[in-house]
């Protein structure tokens, strides 16, 4: 048992790691999944060519082309045909937790050395539980990569922000030139904005 920063932390296996480290890390997977779940989402209501955001898409994301939006929402449907295991992972891991059979084969797996953390501190947000999450990341893991969930979880993120990014350009550009086409009385904003690489989303708090 160990205490740093007014943390008590209780570990039964440790490879030395960092609990703030784990802590922020847990909670970024968390978000990674709520996200891939949001990007699903945004797939099945784009749907077919007559839905009005696929409407919408080819009409604006290039006004002088309307092939070129087209083939973006092909480009979109493409990503989802090729990495299937984005809906299992939708339906199973993107508001649930898995069940035992979903994470049986990895628990068993001799390669990988699980570790178990509590961390317990004066205010609930120094608490910290990580065991369901890392179940469940190792159970969406190994959607991505089924022979070695370690490698799935570089795999599983980077699916995430390409297909992110490839969904917030689409939407930023043809929202972007509806704006430019019907609304004559735009306005130019200046604000004063971070770095992205600047803001950190902390898990543990202080009072």
């Amino acid at each position: 048992m160990a205490a740093a920063n007014g943390i008590h932390c209780f570990t039964l296996k440790s490879n030395g790691h960092d609990l703030e480290g784990a802590g922020n890390m847990m909670q970024a997977t968390f978000l990674e999944r709520l996200l891939l779940g949001k990007l699903f989402e945004f797939q099945i209501v784009m749907g077919g060519s007559e839905s009005l955001i696929s409407i919408f898409i080819s009409n604006y994301y290039n006004p002088n082309d309307i092939a070129a939006g087209k083939l973006q929402i092909k480009i979109l449907n493409d990503y989802f045909l090729e990495e299937r295991w984005i809906r299992t992972a939708r339906n199973k891991h993107f508001l649930h937790y898995p069940s035992l059979s979903d994470v049986q084969d990895t628990l068993n797996d001799p390669n990988i050395e699980w570790q178990l953390e509590i961390a317990h501190g004066k205010i609930s947000s120094n608490t910290f539980y990580p065991t369901s999450d890392v179940m469940a990341n190792y159970a969406w893991f190994k959607l991505a990569n089924s022979e070695n969930p370690i490698q799935g979880f570089n795999e599983a993120l980077g699916t995430t922000r390409e297909l992110a990014l490839i969904t917030i350009s689409t939407l930023e550009r043809s929202i972007g030139y509806f704006i430019d086409e019907k609304l004559i009385d735009n306005q130019t904003i200046r604000l004063v904005t971070e770095s992205i690489h600047e803001i950190k989303l902390n898990y543990f708090l202080s009072t």
